[in-house]
């Protein structure tokens, strides 16, 4: 879990998050909870009162290590409270983290390496991300009749680790396109010698469905307040 909030968000020497880890970096999250079987980590944004993260740590050091994942907090009524003391709540997320099985095989379509002088069938629909690609890799997809159909992609990238970031397109929905670009995906991060994470809210059913097929294993769960 430690992995997966350094790779999420740009940390400051204090571990305090400076900002979203992605080109052009939005805000960060106020607070950010990972939890697992074996304990919960924190972080909290860098501007953060000292008054407000003594009071936050009070309730999270409490928090009872989790032995169902899928329950909420115990403390989330009192992480709300103080932060809405400090600022009313903007958004709130939280859903499963996973890990990639040691077994990939590789799926079960062919997929294509998307690079940055290659962009031409992203553009169209995903400018943002073509123009984000040298970032982004590694990514693949699935073309059909010239067309974008699935595409996986980093959607957070560190040295030690990559986040997925998965979408395809709707009339090329159901046909099991998202498991075969995140398997391609998952493959060359592994290559390159870094760690592939997934994670997803536990209202996104589809990105849960892409998980059950992969048989990726739930490690921890992920929660963050703005």
């Amino acid at each position: 879990m430690q992995i997966q909030a350094s790779t999420l968000y740009l940390l400051d020497e204090r571990q305090r998050m400076v900002a979203v880890n992605e080109p052009d970096p939005p805000p960060a999250p106020r607070l950010f909870i990972g939890r697992t079987r074996a304990g919960q980590i924190w972080r909290f944004r860098h501007d953060l009162s000292t008054s407000l993260t003594e009071e936050l740590e009070t309730a999270l050091r409490a928090e009872p290590v989790a032995t169902d994942l899928t329950r909420p907090l115990a403390c989330l009524d009192a992480v709300g409270a103080a932060l809405t003391r400090h600022a009313p709540l903007t958004d709130t997320s939280a859903g499963p983290a996973l890990r990639f099985p040691d077994d990939l095989l590789r799926g079960q379509h062919d997929v294509i390496h998307i690079t940055p002088a290659h962009d031409a069938v992203v553009r169209d629909i995903f400018p943002i991300l073509a123009h984000d690609l040298p970032w982004r890799q590694p990514c693949f997809a699935i073309v059909e009749d010239g067309r974008l159909a699935s595409i996986c992609y980093s959607a957070r990238n560190s040295h030690v680790a990559a986040e997925v970031g998965v979408d395809t397109i709707p009339a090329y929905r159901g046909r099991g396109y998202a498991a075969s670009v995140t398997t391609a995906w998952a493959r060359a991060v592994r290559a390159e010698g870094r760690i592939p994470l997934y994670s997803t809210s536990w209202e996104n059913t589809a990105s849960q469905s892409v998980a059950r097929k992969l048989g990726l294993v739930m490690y921890g769960e992920d929660l963050a307040f703005a």
